[in-house]
């Protein structure tokens, strides 16, 4: 029982590090809800295709959601983009509209 504990803790703290590491890293370049994500996948798509490291996190809106089955429209798409990148993603999207 003692090393179940002991397990289910370290892989609580591991979570728990793994999170905040993220948090740290990334930050939020673009964000939009329901039916319109399509339009981040075009703007994770171009910033990726010039080499800048992003990435999309989808989150749903509806505490719960994920257990019955939400629809498109109680999701939130965020474009991610990693800190370091996050000034040139901001130059690079001036050109977006010529995409």
């Amino acid at each position: 029982m003692g090393k179940t504990i002991t397990l289910l803790t370290v892989i609580l703290v591991s979570l728990i590090f793994i999170k905040v590491r993220d948090l740290r890293f990334w930050e939020t370049f673009y964000e939009i809800e329901g039916s319109k994500s399509n339009e981040a996948s075009h703007r994770y798509t171009y910033l990726k295709s010039r080499g800048i490291r992003c990435r999309l996190q989808h989150v749903n809106s509806k505490i719960g959601a994920f257990v019955h089955s939400g629809n498109e429209f109680d999701t939130t798409v965020r474009l991610l983009v990693h800190k370091e990148d996050y000034n040139q993603a901001e130059h690079v999207m001036e050109n977006f509209g010529q995409f």
